[in-house]
């Protein structure tokens, strides 16, 4: 089994020492729209996003009920608010193989662009799109990274976001049990094995660009000190969690 490209490793991926500080509220929106479940926090609403009854996520409603099921599984749950079960405490078997969270991507690869379409500036449009792009690329071209497989995604999110929301590092093996966690809990999920592979292709891309940017905000929030940047950081983090099913 292929460990997991840490979080820790995504604020290498981008080659430039890029400020996510430009990355307005249009942007923050944009990134929100691929994971948002539901109205975000009273505070963000009129800076964010418009509040709305339903989940709106661009990778359609099939994906969306397939992280609700999955969150049922109350390890998957557990390590939502950042608890992860010790060694002892996993399975000696986990269910399924890493094959059944595997998919062959196919549909247009334009997550890099919904984002980057948001900005008005060109310079900060390239930019952004770049960064986007560069993401993807280096994620998939690391060799702990398991590529085409939507449960490795999931959990490289879940990770960087945990790392922001509950201050949580990871070990290796702490890695490994999520990986494991995150694959039983997707692949038990009827409405997953139902998802195509075009849902699958649009959530995979969108888990990993909004780890990355989720890395860089907070990092960069850390080395400039600069709270606004901070709180953003979190609200994206805390929305992203939600979206896998974390209760509020």
């Amino acid at each position: 089994m292929k460990c997991l490209c840490s979080s820790r490793m995504l604020v290498f991926l981008f080659p430039e020492s890029v400020l996510m500080r430009f990355f307005s509220f249009a942007v923050l929106s944009v990134i929100l729209q691929l994971t948002i479940a539901g109205a975000a926090p009273v505070c963000a609403q009129e800076a964010l996003l418009p509040a709305t009854p339903k989940r709106s996520t661009i990778w359609g409603e099939r994906i969306d009920l397939a992280l609700l099921q999955a969150a049922r599984n109350p390890a998957l749950q557990s390590v939502l608010y950042g608890t992860v079960p010790s060694a002892a405490a996993a399975p000696a078997d986990w269910k399924y193989e890493f094959a059944a969270t595997d998919f062959t991507p196919v549909a247009v690869r334009d997550v890099p662009e919904r984002l980057a379409g948001n900005l008005s500036d060109p310079v900060k449009r390239d930019t952004a799109l770049r960064f986007g792009r560069d993401i993807l690329a280096g994620v998939e071209s690391s060799l702990e990274f398991r590529r085409n497989n939507l449960a490795y995604a999931m959990a490289l999110s879940i990770t960087a976001c945990l790392r922001l929301t509950e201050l949580r590092e990871f070990s290796v093996d702490e890695e490994a049990r999520v990986l494991r966690i995150v694959n039983d809990a997707l692949a038990s999920s009827p409405a997953f094995r139902e998802s195509t592979s075009a849902e699958r292709t649009l959530a995979y891309d969108a888990f990993i660009v909004t780890a990355g940017m989720i890395s860089r905000m907070g990092d960069d929030a850390i080395a400039d000190h600069d709270r606004e940047l901070a709180s953003n950081a979190r609200i994206l983090a805390q929305e992203t969690l939600a979206s896998f099913g974390r209760r509020k």
